[in-house]
């Protein structure tokens, strides 16, 4: 072989490899990239689930607490029912 095409042979070689690796270090960087936005994703959508089923939670019991300060004020269980939207058995069983 030529001592000149030898060398381009082998530059060109190691320019190839160095390419090469540049490409999966960028491709793993992209993968990385994507997995953390996944994550950031997931968790502000948990954030978001756990912010609505306290806002239920803490409406129930509003209106629970609602319920039983009109039970212990004597109004008609019919009464708080229709303020309150509970059935009468939820409001028998308030302390």
């Amino acid at each position: 072989m030529i001592p000149e095409l030898k060398k381009y042979l082998e530059r060109y070689e190691l320019e190839y490899q160095e390419y090469r690796q540049h490409i999966t270090d960028e491709a793993r960087l992209e993968m990385l990239d994507e997995a953390h936005q996944r994550f950031l994703n997931d968790q502000a959508s948990d954030l978001a689930e756990a912010r609505k089923e306290g806002k239920g939670e803490g409406i129930a019991e509003g209106i629970a607490k609602t319920a039983r300060n009109m039970k212990r004020k004597g109004y008609s269980l019919s009464g708080i029912a229709k303020v309150t939207g509970l059935s009468r058995a939820e409001i028998e069983r308030l302390d």
